[in-house]
């Protein structure tokens, strides 16, 4: 980036900076360290009137978190419509009486 460009983005409000490469990774730690608390920082970015750029990556991340947990539910629901899932939770009941002697 030339000194031209620079000075282009340094007199941009702050709402339409762009992310930096570090912040970009920063945000993304933040957004996937741990699932409850980063749910909420991700849908309090995601409605953020902040900078646009921290938004869009905040809703992206909340989109795919929501796709996930949708394809996870689509599993459990497919498992229990086989009877595959009976078969799962004898398995596990098995292990843990194995394990926790009762």
């Amino acid at each position: 980036m030339n000194r031209v460009e620079k000075d282009e983005i340094s007199q941009l409000p702050e709402k339409y900076r762009p992310l930096t490469m570090w912040s970009i990774i920063g945000w993304n730690i933040l957004f996937n360290a741990f699932f409850g608390i980063s749910f909420i920082l991700t849908l309090v970015f995601a409605f953020n009137r902040g900078n646009i750029n921290r938004r869009s990556l905040a809703r992206f991340w909340l989109l795919l978190k929501l796709l996930g947990l949708l394809a996870i539910a689509l599993v459990i629901v497919v498992l229990i419509v086989t009877g595959v899932m009976d078969g799962i939770i004898a398995s596990i009941q098995d292990f843990l009486s194995q394990i926790i002697p009762g």
